[in-house]
């Protein structure tokens, strides 16, 4: 580059978008390398939004971007007359040629740069909160979603508590997933007794409760097929089943 001190890496994005007719011209004059010469594209820093300029080493000297010739990019060029030193150098694009046929660019094609950058005086996270909410509608099309696990329970599941004492075992527990944020559940024998009742009342991003398979008389239950009802005011119930194996 004849000007390398106005080389820099600057910290923006570019695109360059080209058009069937001639759009801009190149940022000045100054032959035989950088003829000044209109162009069929624009040059965006698309990170200030603002449109700038270019210079174009015209290798072959035909006047116009052809194969071989390269781009750069010129930033700051639109304030030349208030800031004459301020404009700066920044990026150079090849317009080389290909390993196969040549396909010059037509209009709507866009050269985008994207680059790493520190943050700038002005950048900011703008980050938007929604509330929690629970729409009964959807929920009730989603009752047949609600599942237990593991089923069938088979001695044990993986994350229940080790036991504090050298022999017997920690609580035995299995986990009823994707319910209401409201809600009881109720846990039957095959043959109808009541063995437990679970009452669920907590925020709707949490949709599980668990169960040690204590019964409501404080009682280890037994191994076999249960069934379970689950009653959420306001949104329906829904009837599933599972299994205890020892």
């Amino acid at each position: 580059n004849s000007i390398s001190s106005r080389d820099v890496a600057w910290p923006a994005d570019y695109e360059i978008r080209f058009f069937d007719t001639v759009v801009d011209t190149t940022a000045f004059d100054s032959p035989p390398t950088y003829p000044q010469m209109t162009v069929n594209f624009t040059v965006t820093n698309t990170t200030s939004q603002r449109k700038v300029k270019c210079i174009i080493h015209d290798v072959d000297n035909s006047g116009t971007l052809t194969v071989g010739d390269t781009i750069r990019i010129v930033d700051g060029f639109d304030d030349l007359v208030n800031n004459p030193g301020n404009f700066k150098i920044t990026y150079k694009i090849a317009y080389g040629r290909p390993f196969g046929a040549v396909r010059n660019p037509v209009a709507g094609d866009r050269f985008v740069i994207t680059t790493r950058r520190p943050f700038v005086n002005g950048d900011y996270f703008l980050f938007a909160m929604q509330a929690s909410s629970t729409d009964n509608t959807a929920a009730k099309n989603q009752l047949n979603k609600i599942t237990v696990v593991p089923n069938p329970y088979i001695s044990t599941a993986k994350w229940e508590p080790r036991t504090l004492y050298t022999t017997g075992r920690g609580d035995r527990l299995i986990q009823f997933m994707k319910l209401p944020a409201k809600c009881t559940i109720r846990i039957f024998t095959i043959s109808g007794a009541l063995v437990k009742t679970l009452h669920k009342d907590t925020a709707p991003t949490d949709g599980s409760i668990s169960w040690n398979l204590v019964s409501d008389d404080g009682m280890d239950v037994a191994y076999g097929l249960y069934i379970f009802h689950v009653d959420a005011p306001g949104i329906g119930e829904y009837i599933g089943k599972f299994a205890l194996i020892k």
